[in-house]
């Protein structure tokens, strides 16, 4: 997989891990189209956004990601 393109934009992927051993609410994602034919455990680990302020399980905010689940992914330039 070469680095020397910009990903930065919104793609949909597929969350395909959520034991986090460092426990840092982070998610191993495959992302359609970018890490296709990628094996989970060369999976890169992805921060999982809350909004600003919150904290997980607090509130209204309680989304916890679920293996499996396509979710709406973005990557920062």
């Amino acid at each position: 997989m070469s680095h020397s393109k910009n990903y930065a934009g919104t793609y949909p992927g597929e969350i395909m891990d959520v034991a986090d051993s460092e426990k840092r609410c982070r998610v191993k994602v495959n992302v359609y189209d970018v890490f296709d034919g990628v094996p989970v455990a060369d999976l890169p680990w992805a921060n999982f956004n809350l909004p600003l302020g919150s904290r997980k399980g607090e509130g209204a905010i309680d989304h916890t990601p679920q293996k499996y689940t396509v979710e709406k992914l973005e990557f920062l330039a």
